[in-house]
């Protein structure tokens, strides 16, 4: 097996099982999220409202608390890292394509000289 083959294989195995990490983890998380909680006697709210609870100021902590639930996917506090990695195998994959060409195109500019 030649060195463009391999490079390629290696290419594109890095590339698929990247595609396929960054995807995984961006399944949403399953099961009902926290609830809102409206601001009662606080004069700080977050800035949004529950349209739910009759469009009602909702509390930081409430919105903080359903936002990272939102943001943290089917894999849970692991997705962030898990993203990092897939992402760098994408890259890696792509460079990886790039180089089995050049490799692949060094290989056919190879002068057979006879006699040596």
């Amino acid at each position: 097996m030649s060195a463009a083959k391999r490079v390629l294989i290696v290419a594109l195995v890095l590339l698929v099982s990247g595609a396929g990490a960054i995807g995984i983890s961006l399944i949403p998380p399953s099961g009902p999220g926290p609830k809102y909680e409206c601001v009662t006697d606080e004069p700080v709210s977050s800035g949004f409202s529950d349209p739910d609870q009759g469009d009602c100021p909702i509390t930081i902590e409430s919105h903080r608390a359903r936002t990272r639930w939102e943001n943290r996917g089917w894999l849970g506090e692991s997705a962030y890292p898990v993203r990092k990695v897939a992402a760098g195998g994408v890259v890696l994959g792509i460079v990886g394509l790039i180089a089995a060409g050049i490799v692949k195109a060094a290989q056919s500019r190879k002068v057979v000289r006879p006699g040596m």
